[in-house]
């Protein structure tokens, strides 16, 4: 637009001055492409220019600037981090569970049987799933935050979840010959980085990979005394 305004102001002005020397009309028209020109060149420079500065909602700012300068490779894909805790709060404190879910776009991914087994080891496992589904309900009630479970095995006995509409407690059974520790872990990797993830388990394996992902982390008894609550 503003090379559009400034051509024609110029072609204006040239016309002025070809009005009043009528015999040098040839330097007038040469004058007149060469601004057309340039004008164009300038449209095309400046459309380039906000194209290459659109950045979509989920672009890292920082890496999409980095990338434009000459001589400078792009930093890696932005990486999750955890939600931090208030001053004083341990991470293996009790109160860690509610300040968690009730974090802004928080979901709890629940290794099943690794925390069911802690609260409830006397009863079938059929009776230790009822149970934590009917504790983690309650608690995704009152913190209205998602929870995943993921459990060893195919379904067999479990009861649906009540509620109306989109349920907030999830189940999920890991496929034959899969361990549910791999079924959480390429959960937590399926998530875009921006979106924050709590990982209930003790196993090890599964908390240093959640770790490594940026996800807090709950141990199992951590999240059975929370529901006991």
């Amino acid at each position: 637009v503003e090379a559009e305004r400034a051509r024609a102001e110029l072609a204006d002005h040239l016309a002025a001055e070809a009005a009043r020397d009528p015999s040098d009309l040839q330097r007038f028209h040469e004058a007149v492409h060469a601004v057309a020109r340039r004008a164009a060149a300038l449209a095309d420079e400046l459309r380039a220019l906000e194209e290459s500065t659109v950045v979509g909602p989920d672009d890292d700012l920082d890496r999409v600037a980095a990338s434009r300068r000459p001589g400078v490779e792009s930093p890696p894909t932005r990486r999750r981090a955890p939600v931090a805790l208030p001053p004083g709060m341990r991470d293996d404190a009790v109160d860690v569970v509610d300040h968690l879910l009730r974090a802004p776009g928080m979901l709890l991914l629940v290794d099943g049987y690794n925390v069911s087994m802690v609260g409830w080891p006397d009863v079938p496992l059929h009776e230790q799933r009822r149970r934590l589904l009917a504790a983690l309900e309650e608690k995704a009630l009152r913190t209205a935050a998602p929870i995943e479970v993921v459990f060893d095995g195919v379904e067999v006995d479990t009861p649906l979840v009540r509620g109306q509409g989109r349920p907030l407690v999830r189940v999920r059974f890991s496929p034959p010959g899969v361990e549910a520790d791999d079924v959480v872990l390429d959960m937590v990797a399926q998530l875009p980085p921006h979106r924050p993830v709590t990982v209930a388990s003790s196993d090890n394996r599964v908390r240093t990979g959640a770790r490594a992902q940026g996800a807090n982390l709950l141990h199992a008894r951590q999240l059975v005394a929370a529901l006991r609550r």
